[in-house]
């Protein structure tokens, strides 16, 4: 007959209590005189009742998992609770076996035909891409809008902006005129990198 968890509870806290009175006749008894001995007995005592401790639990489950064992081999009913299954339980374990099947004929894997890759048109110059009439004929024109916010090339920029620096600020050197020329670039509409970031 297994033991109920009261019982188990009950048995646990005699056992305590019995370890507890042992424990105070031994202290009652011991020399008090040296601390670093008795310190050491205490350590010694807790580090042995921790691992009584353990042990005796290990024995309880033990046991208890040897009763459940018996009393499972012993009911008949036990052994056809695990042989019923759902309805799903039977397709996806027919599923599986296929699945294992066509691998098994096969072999090898199988190699997936590549998909047509088709050129990214995104960075072309000379495509035209405009929504609506007057959009698609102002792209035809040549030189129509020369904008400086349109996608360009760094050289480009620093060309025009170069120039209109030289006029604004004629006092600054080339290296410092650069050095602004590469800080408006950074921050210009043209830099196609600018959206990236």
């Amino acid at each position: 007959m297994p033991i109920g968890r009261k019982e188990r509870q009950a048995l646990k806290a005699q056992a305590d209590a019995i370890l507890a009175e042992e424990q105070a006749e031994a202290a009652l008894w011991e020399d008090s005189g040296d601390k670093k001995t008795k310190a050491r007995r205490e350590r010694v005592s807790l580090k042995e009742s921790k691992a009584d401790a353990k042990h005796a639990a290990r024995r309880d489950r033990r046991t208890l998992e040897e009763e459940e064992e018996a009393a499972a081999m012993s009911d008949p009913k036990g052994a056809n609770r695990n042989s019923k299954i759902t309805q799903a339980e039977v397709a996806r374990r027919q599923a599986l076996l296929c699945s294992f099947a066509e691998t098994q004929k096969v072999g090898r894997a199988q190699v997936v035909p590549q998909p047509q890759l088709e050129e990214n048109r995104n960075r072309k110059a000379g495509l035209i891409d405009a929504t609506g009439l007057d959009a698609a004929l102002a792209a035809l024109e040549p030189n129509a809008c020369n904008c400086p916010h349109e996608a360009q090339s760094y050289a480009e920029f620093e060309a025009r902006a170069l120039q209109q620096l030289q006029r604004d600020k004629p006092s600054m050197r080339m290296s410092q005129m650069k050095d602004h020329v590469a800080k408006m670039w950074t921050q210009s509409r043209g830099n196609m990198r600018r959206g990236r970031r």
